[in-house]
């Protein structure tokens, strides 16, 4: 039970670990842009239109660039340890 609570701890405990976030987070994004990308594909089969195709690439860069200062940090505390 000890070695449950502390994985659990590990994982839910957002303070004392933050990086454990990603656990969660990383999984979460794949889903959803593997959606935003199913949507974009169906529509451009469907009916032509490459709009959503933009929107979704669009998102995919505005992805990157937010998750790129949280991951240096990541990184780099990875790396200190």
């Amino acid at each position: 039970m000890s070695r449950f609570r502390a994985t659990f701890d590990a994982l839910f405990n957002w303070k004392q670990n933050p990086a454990s976030v990603f656990v969660f987070v990383v999984p979460l994004a794949l889903v959803g842009f593997g959606c935003m990308g199913a949507v974009a594909y169906l529509k451009w089969k469907m009916t032509g239109d490459l709009v959503y195709t933009g929107i979704f690439l669009a998102g995919i860069c505005l992805l990157g660039l937010a998750l790129l200062p949280a991951y240096r940090i990541h990184r780099r505390l990875t790396a200190a340890r």
